[in-house]
């Protein structure tokens, strides 16, 4: 029985159609758009070619993430370079999970807050060139300068596009690069044999309604006249994926059009989960660091890593208190080659705290820290790196309130203040 058949049949005539037939749909349970396409999509999870059964998130706002790392295994990558705007504050795009597999990449974004956000949360990565991040309210006169301006051109692996508005046409005006692949939101309330594209505006804001983007047909035409083939689109009807007509071989199922291709927007699959909500930029892979991390221009010569609670600044300029959880904490200390020295500043609340750190499996232990304040020197004797790990633990936590008799009922142990790393000599001099 076709679906069209059973569309016209009703909704009894569906029930007994997937009775009978294994390709029926109870999985969706949404009907958004009608069952034709859920009967459709049923159908491409028994044909390893088609890509929603690969969908996963790590940082994609949905199940990107893991469309992404199939198309990449199929036609390999050749540079690991990516270019995406419309990224909000970075923790949900679809170029998250790239930096954290070694990619490197420009971001733009036209929110000033979530671009202030970006250079905060993903200060490690921008700091070494991984990432470059631009500000700025993208138009098609503007895109190809922006790229350009940001040292991107020529073949790329990955273009991802989301603005919410003029999509299609900025994808018809880019020419500085040359993507292999190319994400690009598409307008799921439009089946796919209707052709519709949202009038151009320069100055155009989503306003939450359905006047922004361009139905799937319209971007799988557009692709087609600059050399893509459309080879999927994601499970809740988000994001449409082409990649370069040469590269997709036997790789990518045929008919490679939006009749084939299709999912309506699935509001129930609009909210995919992977543990707890991104916090910051994970980072892996440079200069020997791994972990999350909170940096501060102020602060360049450390780093805090897990095991910290938020940063408190206090009302001299300069402080800076990052209290310990769990009695324990890393920080990584960049030094100078030359450097051999490293000095802990911190405050302590409290007579009887010991606090260890560990650097490379030796320890070194202050008895009994100063109150309030005080410092503790480490004589580094066989470490070249100039990233040093350092693991600072802590024998005790307090209330905050039996210090300060305040009522602040938070656990502390110590607040760190300063962290550098000198020579020898220039102590003695």
């Amino acid at each position: 029985m076709e679906c069209q058949t059973v569309k016209q049949g009703g909704y009894n005539k569906l029930m007994d159609f997937g009775k009978k037939n294994k390709y029926a749909v109870d999985i969706f349970k949404d009907g958004t758009s009608g069952v034709r396409w859920d009967i459709e999509t049923k159908k491409r999870f028994h044909n390893k070619l088609f890509l929603e059964q690969y969908g996963f998130k790590v940082y994609s706002q949905n199940d990107e993430d893991g469309i992404i790392s199939e198309i990449f295994n199929r036609i390999g990558v050749i540079n690991k370079r990516f270019v995406e705007f419309g990224v909000e504050n970075g923790l949900e795009c679809n170029t998250h999970y790239l930096l954290l597999k070694g990619w490197s990449g420009l971001w733009i974004e036209g929110n000033s807050q979530c671009y202030n956000e970006i250079n905060k949360k993903f200060a490690p990565v921008i700091k070494t060139g991984q990432l470059k991040c631009k500000e700025a309210f993208i138009t098609v006169d503007n895109i190809n300068s922006l790229i350009q301006e940001n040292g991107f051109m020529g073949e790329i692996d990955l273009l991802s596009i989301d603005i919410d508005g003029n999509d299609y046409y900025v994808w018809e005006a880019i020419d500085s690069i040359m993507p292999r692949v190319v994400i690009i939101e598409y307008n799921a309330k439009f089946p796919p044999e209707c052709n519709w594209i949202m009038a151009y505006n320069a100055e155009h804001l989503w306003d939450g309604s359905d006047r922004q983007g361009a139905s799937l047909k319209a971007l799988e035409e557009l692709g087609q006249k600059k050399g893509y083939q459309l080879v999927g689109t994601n499970l809740n009807g988000i994001n449409a994926f082409f990649v370069k007509r040469e590269l997709c071989k036997n790789f990518f199922p045929m008919p490679a059009n939006a009749e084939s291709l299709y999912n309506p927007m699935r509001f129930n699959y609009l909210t995919f989960r992977s543990g707890h909500p991104a916090f910051n930029c994970v980072v892996s892979n440079i200069e020997g660091m791994e972990g999350e991390f909170i940096y501060q221009e102020k602060y360049k010569n450390y780093m805090m890593g897990f095991g910290f609670w938020k940063e408190e600044n206090g009302e001299e300029e300069g402080t800076f208190i990052q209290w310990m959880r769990d009695k324990s904490g890393v920080i990584f200390v960049k030094k100078e080659d030359e450097h051999n020295v490293i000095k802990i500043q911190y405050e302590c609340y409290y007579p009887d705290i010991q606090l260890k750190v560990i650097i490379g499996g030796k320890e070194f232990k202050e008895e009994r820290l100063q109150v309030p304040n005080g410092e503790m020197l480490i004589k580094l004797e066989s470490v070249e790196e100039n990233i040093v790990k350092l693991k600072l633990e802590v024998d005790k936590t307090y209330v905050l309130d039996k210090c300060l008799h305040n009522g602040d009922k938070r656990i502390v142990s110590i607040g760190i203040s300063k962290i550098e790393s000198y020579c020898d000599n220039k102590q003695e001099n």
